[in-house]
């Protein structure tokens, strides 16, 4: 038997407001309490990317806001993060349960901020990095699928294919 490798897949949201600042929050999980953070978190089970990347979004700031492109995807040991692109005419923001605060900071700032600021810097400075040569995919680029049959019959687990049996 074969061991598999299980990934967490999370989605975040690039805010861009007014400057072309960024939206950052401040976690208040004990764990990394303070850490600057993108607003997002992993996906829920049936929940889609995007569904995800809003849900996030509205937790952790309040915002409900369209997602304007796919940024990119990053992988950091088992986490696979996709990050969607938003914009805010507004700057108000309502830090949820699990957030500090809310901050809206230049490019500029983030860049000089030391890595300890930061929950995973070498991921978030990526992600800058990528936003700054404006570049997004189309939403599109991310095909949702029905489940197949046999995946329906076997609760989903996708722990054995028919094929492997």
């Amino acid at each position: 038997m074969t061991e598999t490798t299980r990934h967490r897949v999370a989605a975040s949201v690039v805010v861009r407001g007014r400057g072309g600042k960024i939206l950052l929050v401040r976690e208040a999980d004990p764990r990394v309490r303070g850490a600057l953070n993108l607003p997002g978190g992993h996906v829920d089970r049936g929940e889609t990317l995007t569904d995800c990347a809003r849900r996030e979004l509205h937790e952790e700031t309040g915002l409900s806001l369209s997602l304007l492109g796919l940024l990119g995807v990053y992988v950091q040991g088992i986490g696979v993060h996709f990050v969607f692109l938003a914009r805010s005419t507004t700057t108000d923001t309502t830090p949820g349960d699990d957030i500090l605060s809310c901050e809206w900071l230049a490019p500029e700032e983030i860049a000089t901020l030391p890595d300890g600021q930061f929950l995973r810097p070498k991921k978030l400075r990526a992600i800058i990095g990528d936003l700054l040569t404006d570049h997004t995919y189309p939403i599109e680029l991310i095909h949702q699928l029905d489940r197949e049959a046999w995946e329906k019959t076997r609760g989903g687990t996708g722990k054995s294919h028919p094929a492997q049996e």
